[in-house]
């Protein structure tokens, strides 16, 4: 559990407890209709987070302030090696609080606690804060693997040596 006091009320980082589907779909909802189209790989994810991510061995951290979840973003198991960080969505009245550094930090921190080599993510290059933010967390851009992207507007790969 991590706690910032830059806001009037500190936030708090939590893992997934059962409820937090809905937070998670209507967070990242926002930002995905803001910018792009829901695609079959967001729905999936979607429509049963605990199967889908949890299951498998990933996470999903969420941000609350005064009990109202502000934040969140997933750690998705590829296999023992490599993650992946996703779905990272922090409510617009929120930005710029450290809250998504704060879930960043917290996504990579349990990756390596899993024992993790590789974390990676897909972001598209509209997305100028994200990328900053991923930068600034030590993510490098790489070349995209030949499997592609699940995807369409993923233009931007990028890589975090664990």
């Amino acid at each position: 559990m991590s706690r910032n006091t830059r806001l009037s009320t500190p936030f708090v980082i939590e893992d997934f407890r059962e409820g937090d589907g809905e937070a998670f779909e209507r967070l990242n909802l926002a930002w995905i209709r803001r910018y792009f189209a829901v695609e079959p790989a967001d729905t999936d994810l979607f429509a049963d987070p605990w199967n889908a991510i949890i299951g498998p061995g990933g996470s999903i951290f969420f941000a609350r302030v005064d009990g109202r979840t502000v934040g969140t973003c997933a750690l998705l198991k590829h296999d023992n090696d490599r993650w992946e960080l996703a779905k990272m969505a922090v409510e617009e009245s929120m930005q710029g609080f450290g809250i998504g550094e704060t879930l960043g930090r917290a996504v990579i921190d349990r990756a390596r606690e899993l024992g993790g080599r590789i974390i990676f993510l897909e972001s598209n290059d509209q997305l100028l804060p994200a990328i900053g933010l991923y930068r600034k967390l030590g993510f490098r851009d790489a070349e995209r693997p030949e499997s592609g992207s699940e995807y369409k507007r993923a233009n931007v790969y990028m890589v975090m040596d664990l």
